[in-house]
């Protein structure tokens, strides 16, 4: 049997998962509309994962049942998960600046050359509000033919991020009930759910922080990159937190005994 502590270690992969989706939920939309994805866009985009499960989902859980490395079948798929949303977190946050970096033009830069009919005092530093409707603006406009890449890579982080740490709860949960005891089953089960809720609770609250105002949102370049960057090292250090925990038994080793359970019988 396993203890509580134990089992809070074979776990730990899904508090990771969710301290990712809260930053993925709150701040995903804002920094779409702000690099200026329009609304009706917007939704499209978080279409987009969803999708990518619904082919990739059930070969991904194929392969995994039919894996037959050392590691074992359920590891090797929550690290190569894992990246997936490691790389999210990293793009969503820096989507905009790694944009400017392949050529996409800075509108702070443009400022005195747009013949715009906005009154002197407009900051681009405010750019992109937030809009209750989907009507176009002369704004969002100039910002989605201006932000191409950054459009790309923040689109690319949020399908990564969404897809990824949807499907890496699949192979964590399979591989608590994979190295636990069928007596350990419930016991283990309400962990990882249990953990899941403290996952998301935490990570909802970091967002409620005002980290403008701390030393670390300060040197991290703001409030949503520094939850992000926080949470990432929360993300790698749950997830590393599991896969050291318990070895899995591999397939071969698994196939190798069960003819001669057979034969038994």
């Amino acid at each position: 049997h396993k203890s509580r502590a134990e089992l809070v270690r074979v776990s730990a992969a899904v508090m990771g998962i969710e301290f990712s989706y809260a930053a993925e939920t709150a701040f995903v939309s804002p920094t779409l509309l702000k690099i200026g994805v329009e609304h009706q866009h917007m939704t499209l985009v978080w279409a987009l994962s969803p999708l990518v499960g619904f082919f990739l989902c059930p070969i991904l859980g194929s392969f995994s049942d039919r894996c037959k490395l050392n590691m074992g079948r359920r590891r090797p798929f929550i690290i190569i998960l894992s990246i997936g949303v490691f790389l999210g977190l990293i793009l969503v946050p820096n989507g905009e600046d790694l944009g400017y970096w392949f050529g996409d033009v800075d509108p702070h830069l443009q400022t005195a050359a747009m013949n715009m009919t906005y009154n002197s005092t407009y900051n681009f530093l405010n750019v992109m509000p937030h809009r209750a409707t989907a009507s176009k603006s002369k704004t969002e406009t100039y910002l989605k033919t201006s932000h191409p890449w950054g459009i790309f890579f923040t689109v690319l982080g949020t399908v990564l991020l969404d897809f990824d740490a949807d499907a890496c709860q699949s192979p964590s949960r399979a591989y608590l009930l994979d190295v636990c005891i069928p007596e350990d089953h419930a016991k283990g089960l309400s962990t990882f759910t249990i953990m899941a809720g403290l996952g998301g609770f935490f990570g909802y609250s970091m967002g409620g922080l005002n980290w403008d105002e701390t030393e670390i949102g300060r040197r991290l370049g703001g409030h949503v990159k520094a939850v992000f960057t926080i949470i990432t090292f929360i993300f790698v250090a749950c997830v590393t937190f599991t896969i050291t925990s318990f070895t899995e038994i591999p397939l071969w080793a698994l196939s190798s005994s069960h003819p001669k359970e057979k034969t038994q019988l």
